[in-house]
């Protein structure tokens, strides 16, 4: 994710004010510029982050004129300006100062309400200086501007250049141009590199194949997807699905209609048909770069090279790039480098592959994206002593539940902004909203994500349950209204996995043996000569005994989606920001549910009310973040950047603590917290 930093340092904006030219302005101005600094605060501190915030007072402003005028004095200063958001009497606008060559870019918040009242928050990110005494004239320069002609330029000051960064060894993030680019070949060569295919270490019935490669920049979301569905559209086994875009990120899925030229050729039929899969893209113009997840149903075995190609040229579509080159794998299911394959090959592609993954986060730096880093389950520390077996037949349950259980966090300004955060919940199966590198520490998986700045509420959580049927509901008394929230269940067909023991007969083998033998003479004196012949020679090679024998069936399940009416948990992150926030797991016993207030949405699912909700909240802790710059330094240094600036976020929890044992999810300083109706 240059300040040659991880993803979160990069986009921020000029705060320019017009502290020099207030003796110009008139009365009311002044008078405006002298209330602003009497309410100036400032908070924070340089290790976390300097925090400065004032406001003023401006009688029947409404707050879509306070906005609009806040946007052409941003836009006339050189900031880079969001979208606004107005609702009950009261609006967000959302400025970022860009970077200069001595300092990063920050963001600064633009609130206002119907009763006049408009203030602006501006948040440094750590290591970063400024002074009161610079800081306040700037931000009340601009204020001052709301009750005068509100779209001068004036003669400000940039705020940018009023704060610096102590850690001047450090590298700024870029400025104008794309880092890290690309030509057209190399962006189809990157995005076969990363093609994966991922089945699971239990099952492997769910495979899902992934992708993503960066492309030259200059393209907003919405034409480069266009290409991708034009293309698309003249494919004849392939069928444009629905697309949507919030921001600079926009989505689209591609159907796969006709499954039959990507199933592997060593699959049986007998294994059942494969129905139409989609291909999930998602393209991030701020950062130029396109991800692609494909996840076929149960069915027969997939042909990676097949899938892999498909997704490349999908990419390479949207990018105006080259096409790609068959892969090795194209006609097999490999795709990943053998042993038996050119040992030169698999060292380029492991390279080529590291090398696009540093790129990717010196784009999300100069994007102006915030990292954060979190906890979740790590499965390979808590299961790690169990064979595959003891993990489908002893396990399953708690395995399947921990494999699959995710939170989503939302944007409180863009919902379709989220943050999807679990064990499962990586860049192969989420796209660019999920992790894209994990450290192992104290049994816990700490994984690094980058966002778009804002605030985010976590009000959605998922899993999926094994050996799990839909209960036993009354329609008459659905709730239209639930106080908490609802859970939506969904019956799935899983395999299971048990063992039986069965009757072995003895094993026995036979061998053909020689066996020479002699020929005597006619007078009966010694041997005239040696003849040979084959003998059969029978052994038991193993005794009758009873031995275990795996088996699999296919077994109903659930999969659970939480969705709460108000949120468990916030934080806020800036441009630039790496915040190192707690984690939150949810478990089989997360949602309770009012079987009386249920709704059937149709024969294999329904829609309950929920009466109780809880998730595990995980301290971070802050060494996990040294340990991750070590772990990086010799091998990935943007990565590494990324972890030595991370510092902790707080987190607001709605939810109230319990005093639940802590010893079942094995974090430390793990506590449970709820949401009840009472």
């Amino acid at each position: 994710m240059s300040d040659s930093r991880h993803p979160g340092r990069a986009r921020a904006a000029r705060l320019l004010a017009v502290s020099l030219t207030l003796a110009l302005a008139p009365c009311a101005a002044v008078h405006a510029a002298d209330a602003c600094e009497a309410s100036f605060q400032a908070g924070g501190d340089e290790a976390t982050g300097l925090v400065f915030d004032t406001r003023i007072k401006i009688p029947q402003l409404r707050v879509s004129d306070a906005l609009m005028k806040m946007r052409d004095i941003a836009t006339a200063d050189g900031f880079e300006v969001g979208k606004d958001v107005i609702g009950n009497g009261k609006g967000m606008l959302m400025l970022v100062q860009r970077p200069g060559k001595k300092t990063r870019p920050f963001g600064i918040e633009v609130n206002a309400n119907d009763q006049g009242t408009v203030s602006m928050t501006a948040h440094m990110p750590p290591g970063m200086q400024a002074t009161s005494e610079n800081i306040r004239p700037a931000m009340c320069g601009m204020l001052a501007r709301l009750q005068s002609s509100g779209g001068e330029t004036g003669g400000g000051t940039s705020l940018g250049s009023l704060a610096t960064r102590s850690d001047t060894s450090a590298p700024a993030a870029a400025g104008g141009t794309m880092p890290a680019p690309v030509t057209p070949e190399e962006s189809s060569r990157i995005c076969t590199a990363n093609v994966e295919g991922l089945t699971g270490e239990v099952d492997d019935t769910r495979p899902v194949f992934a992708t993503w490669t960066l492309g030259p920049g200059g393209d907003d979301a919405r034409a480069a997807l266009e290409r991708v569905k034009k293309g698309a559209g003249g494919m004849s086994d392939l069928r444009v699905g629905n697309d949507s875009y919030a921001g600079k990120i926009g989505r689209l899925d591609v159907d796969v209609v006709l499954t039959s030229s990507y199933v592997d050729s060593s699959s049986s039929s007998k294994d059942g048909e494969t129905p139409p899969f989609p291909v999930h893209i998602e393209y991030d113009a701020g950062m130029a770069a396109i991800s692609l997840t494909a996840q076929p149903r149960a069915g027969r075995k997939m042909n990676a090279g097949r899938i892999g190609y498909l997704m490349c040229t999908l990419a390479a579509m949207a990018n105006q790039a080259a096409k790609p080159e068959k892969p090795r794998g194209y006609l097999s299911r490999a795709l990943i480098p053998s042993f038996n394959r050119d040992r030169r090959e698999a060292e380029g592609k492991t390279s080529l592959q590291s090398q696009s993954h540093e790129a990717l986060y010196k784009r999300a730096i100069y994007a102006g994206k915030a990292f954060v880093i979190t906890p979740a389950v790590d499965l390979k520390d808590k299961y790690g002593s169990m064979t595959q077996s003891q993990k489908r037949e002893k396990a399953l349950i708690d395995y399947w539940v921990d494999a699959t259980a995710v939170t989503m966090w939302q944007d409180r300004a863009h919902p379709d902004n989220q943050l999807t955060t679990g064990y499962g919940a990586n860049e192969f199966a989420e796209g660019f909203r999920g992790w894209t590198a994990a450290i192992p520490w104290h049994d816990s998986l700490y994984t690094v994500y980058f966002v778009d700045p804002g605030t985010y509420d976590l009000k959605k959580a998922s899993l999926e349950l094994r050996r799990a049927s839909l209960p036993t509901t009354t329609e008459s008394h659905a709730t239209t209204s639930p106080k908490i929230g609802t859970v939506t269940l969904a019956a799935t067909l899983d395999t299971e996995y048990y063992r039986t023991q069965e009757w072995k007969s003895a094993d026995y083998r036979t061998t053909m043996v020689d066996q020479p033998y002699c020929v005597t003479q006619p007078n009966g004196s010694g041997c005239a000569y040696v003849a040979h012949e084959q003998v059969a020679n029978t052994e038991m090679v193993s005794p009758a005994h009873y031995e275990d024998v795996s088996h699999k069936r296919a077994a109903g399940g659930l999969a659970v989606s939480a969705t709460l009416t108000r949120p468990f948990a916030s934080f806020t992150v800036t441009p630039g920001d790496v915040a190192l926030i707690d984690g939150f797991w949810a478990d089989a016993d997360s949602a309770a549910i009012d079987t009386n207030a249920c709704k059937k949405d149709d024969s294999d699912t329904i829609t309950c009310a929920i009466t109780r909700f809880s998730l595990w909240r995980v301290p971070a802790m802050a060494n996990a973040a040294a340990m991750g710059r070590q772990a990086t330094a010799d091998v990935a240094p943007v990565k590494s950047g990324i972890f030595a600036d991370a510092h902790p976020v707080p987190v607001q929890v709605t939810a109230k603590p319990t005093d639940a044992n802590p010893s079942a999810i094995e974090a430390p300083g793990a506590k449970r917290y709820v949401i009840d109706a009472k």
